[in-house]
C-alpha cells in the first residue's frame, strides 16, 4: 500500500502533499524526542526541570479504543515550560525541518507573544531548532529569533546564520550546552541564553 502512493505521490496531487506532512510530522516527534531526552537527562542531573506541554485539544468521538477524532481548542503554546537550577524560568518552542532555513513565520504569533512575555519577565525564552539533518540543533535565544530581520538580514536563518547558537547532540539535543570554542570557555547556555 505504502508503495502505491508513493508511486500516486510521484505523479503529483493531494497524495504528495500527505507523504510531505507525515514525513515533516514525523521529523518534528524525533526533535522533540530528543529534546525530552535531554530534559530527562537535566533533571537527574538537576539542573533544570523542564516538561513538555500537551497540546489542547478535546475527544469528539472514539473510534476504537485507541482512536478517536479529536478538536484542538486552543491556539498551541510553546513546547516547553520549566525552571533552571537556578530558579530562573525556561520557556522555548521546538522547530525541525530538513531544508536548509527556517523561516521566522513557524512561531505562531500566540506562541511568539509568550515567549516575549516570559522574555521580558527575565525568563530563558528561545527556539530549540533542527535544521537539515537530524542532530543539527541550536537554540536560538528569543531576542536573535525576534530581531531576525535586523540580526540576518532576512526572516528566515540558515545553519550558516546560527552556527553560534549549535548545542551538543548526543542522541538528545542538549539545549543547555552550546557547542562553539568561544562559549564553552564562557560557562553553558543555562547561563547565556537571556541576550
Amino acid at each position: 500500500m505504502y508503495r502505491r502512493r508513493i508511486k500516486r505521490a510521484q505523479a503529483g496531487g493531494s497524495d504528495l502533499r500527505s507523504l510531505k506532512a507525515g514525513r515533516s510530522n514525523s521529523l518534528g516527534r524525533q526533535h522533540e524526542a530528543a529534546i525530552e531526552g535531554a530534559c530527562r537527562y537535566y533533571r537527574d542531573t538537576g539542573r533544570a526541570n523542564i516538561i513538555k506541554v500537551p497540546e489542547p485539544f478535546r475527544v469528539e468521538h472514539k473510534t476504537s479504543p485507541t482512536t478517536a477524532y479529536v478538536r484542538f481548542i486552543a491556539h498551541a503554546q510553546p513546547d516547553f515550560f520549566g525552571t533552571l537550577g537556578n530558579g530562573q524560568a525556561i520557556v522555548f518552542e521546538a522547530k525541525a525541518t530538513e531544508t536548509d532555513q527556517l523561516r521566522q513565520a513557524v512561531v505562531t504569533p500566540t506562541q511568539a507573544a509568550t515567549l516575549e512575555n516570559f522574555h521580558r519577565m527575565g525568563a530563558v525564552a528561545g527556539v530549540c531548532a533542527s535544521i537539515g539533518r537530524f542532530g543539527d540543533c541550536y537554540f536560538i535565544p528569543w531576542a536573535a529569533w525576534r530581531d531576525m530581520k535586523e540580526k540576518f538580514g532576512h526572516k528566515y536563518v540558515t545553519r550558516e546564520d546560527i552556527e553560534y547558537y549549535r548545542i551538543r547532540f548526543n542522541g538528545c539535543a542538549m539545549f543547555l550546552d552550546y557547542q562553539s570554542r568561544d562559549r564553552l570557555t564562557t560557562g553553558s547556555a543555562d547561563t547565556e541564553l537571556h541576550d
